[in-house]
C-alpha cells in the first residue's frame, strides 16, 4: 500500500507506492503512472461547461455544469457519472448515478459532506466499487487553502491509506481557488474528482456562491 513519499516534483503527483487498481466508475481510469488533473473555479462555482485536462495540457473528462455530469467526452460518451443533489433538504448531500455504453444508470456513490469548522470539510461517504467493495472517503488538511490530502478505507476498522493530494494551482492563490488533484497510481480518477467537486460545490452552497 502507500508509504511515505519523496520530496515531489513541481508538475508531478506525489511519489506513492502504487495500489492495485480499484475501478470505481471505470477501470480506464486506474492509470498506473501518477496523474495530476487541474479543477478550475468555474466547475463548482458555476453551471458552465468545462473540460479537465492534466497539468501538462491532456484532456481527461467534460463536464456539464447544466446537467452536473462528469464524462469521458463531451459530444460523444461513453461513460456519463451524474451527480444529483437536492436544493431543499439534504442540500449537503449527492448521489452519483453511472450509465455507459455497457452498463444501465445505477448509483454508485452517496457523498454527503459536512463543515463542522469553518471550510474544513468532513465527508461521510458510501462509494461501491465496480467489483463490490464498498469505500469510504476521508480529507484532512486546509481544504480552503487547497492543502489537503485524501484518503480511502473499505472498512472502519483499515487504516485509511492515502490516494490523492490537493494543492494549490497558479500564483495567485486564494481560498477556494483553482486547484490541482494528485493521483496515486491505481486510484480511480474520476472517482477521486467526483468526491472533490461534492466537497466545493456544497462549499460553494454555504457560501452562497452557488445555488
Amino acid at each position: 500500500m502507500g508509504n511515505v513519499a519523496p520530496a515531489p516534483a513541481p508538475l508531478m503527483a506525489f511519489s506513492l507506492e502504487p495500489l492495485d487498481p480499484i475501478p470505481i466508475v471505470d477501470i480506464r481510469y486506474c492509470r498506473t503512472q501518477p496523474t495530476s488533473i487541474v479543477i478550475p473555479k468555474r466547475l463548482y462555482m458555476t453551471h458552465i461547461d468545462c473540460s479537465l485536462c492534466t497539468v501538462d495540457g491532456e484532456p481527461l473528462f467534460h463536464w456539464d455544469g447544466r446537467k452536473t455530469a462528469l464524462m469521458d467526452h463531451a459530444t460523444s460518451p461513453t461513460v456519463v457519472a451524474h451527480m444529483s443533489r437536492k436544493t431543499h433538504s439534504h442540500i449537503n448531500m449527492h448521489k452519483v448515478f453511472l450509465e455507459s455504453r455497457f452498463l444501465a444508470k445505477h448509483q454508485i456513490m452517496r457523498i454527503l459532506v459536512d463543515f463542522p469548522a469553518l471550510y474544513h470539510p468532513t465527508i461521510t461517504s458510501v462509494v461501491e466499487s465496480i467489483d463490490g467493495d464498498r469505500v469510504s472517503f476521508h480529507v484532512s488538511g486546509e481544504w480552503s487553502e487547497r492543502s489537503a490530502i485524501l484518503s480511502m478505507s473499505r472498512s472502519p476498522f483499515e487504516t485509511p491509506v492515502v490516494v490523492a493530494r490537493i494543492r494549490s494551482h497558479g500564483s495567485a492563490a486564494s481560498p477556494f481557488s483553482e486547484y490541482v488533484i494528485d493521483v496515486v497510481p491505481g486510484v480511480d480518477i474520476a472517482a477521486v474528482v467526483l468526491v472533490c467537486i461534492a466537497i466545493d460545490r456544497i462549499a460553494s452552497v454555504l457560501r452562497g456562491v452557488l445555488y
